[in-house]
């Protein structure tokens, strides 16, 4: 991954942060807090040093199921800023992919340092998988039906957000009770999406999702258990063949429509 902190460096060194040139960065703007310099040291230090040790996430699943990642790589540019109103979002243009960081806007989030590395490292396994998927299995369509764009959604934003949900899968822990009730709901609420006629509806649904707090991200978070069952019966290789399947008829599988 390229780096780009000159940003964040411009803030430890309290000069003035944003730059006219800079403002492409930024959707909008915050006044940063120039006292916090010593957070954003810190995460600045320990970022770099995901990125040098990246993907610390599920390597193995990562370089088995991307050959290309290390090319993919060079078209990601990674901002370390202060100043945005948002913690973690992305820009694309003709030079490639850029993912922001507002190292402040993370540090709001929790007080625990390793938690708030955790959503950095979250979010950089997440888009970097997203963007891999996306190369080989192209972006969504404007023309795609109803039951095509579920499909497509369950599949590229379910894989990429149990890539990089946490270190090992060996790991995860989505068999425990505590998620019952939301894996029941998810998949009833997949089925029956799925399942809609009505084209009112189905727009509504589309509508909707982009929206939806995280748990209730239906497609999604039924194929983060999927995935997770197919772990446990197959292993990484359940997870390699789904990827290869690819996305056109993953709800029916699910369901074994």
């Amino acid at each position: 991954m390229n780096i780009d902190t000159h940003i964040a460096d411009r803030f430890l060194n309290r000069e003035t942060i944003i730059q006219e040139e800079d403002k492409w960065l930024f959707p909008s703007l915050r006044t940063a807090d120039g006292r916090r310099t010593e957070v954003v040291a810190e995460l600045k230090k320990r970022t770099l040093r995901c990125i040098e040790n990246f993907p610390s996430f599920n390597r193995s699943l990562f370089t088995g199921l991307f050959p290309q990642l290390r090319e993919k790589q060079k078209e990601i540019t990674v901002h370390l800023v202060v100043g945005s109103s948002a913690a973690t979002y992305k820009v694309h243009n003709e030079q490639g992919i850029h993912l922001i960081i507002d190292l402040l806007q993370v540090a709001d989030l929790t007080p625990i340092v390793s938690q708030m590395m955790y959503v950095i490292e979250n979010y950089l396994h997440f888009e970097t998988a997203l963007y891999c998927i996306e190369t080989v299995h192209g972006k969504p369509q404007a023309q795609m039906d109803y039951q095509s764009m579920l499909n497509y959604q369950a599949f590229t934003q379910g894989l990429a957000t149990y890539l990089a949900w946490n270190g090992d899968n060996n790991t995860y822990c989505f068999s425990q009770p505590k998620y019952e009730e939301t894996r029941e709901r998810s998949f009833g609420m997949l089925y029956e999406a799925f399942q809609t006629k009505d084209p009112l509806l189905q727009r509504k649904i589309l509508a909707s999702l982009p929206k939806l707090s995280f748990w209730n991200q239906f497609p999604m978070i039924s194929v983060l258990f999927y995935l997770d069952d197919r772990y446990h019966e197959n292993g990484n290789q359940g997870i390699i063949t789904f990827y290869q399947n690819g996305w056109e008829h993953v709800i029916s599988s699910i369901f074994e429509l």
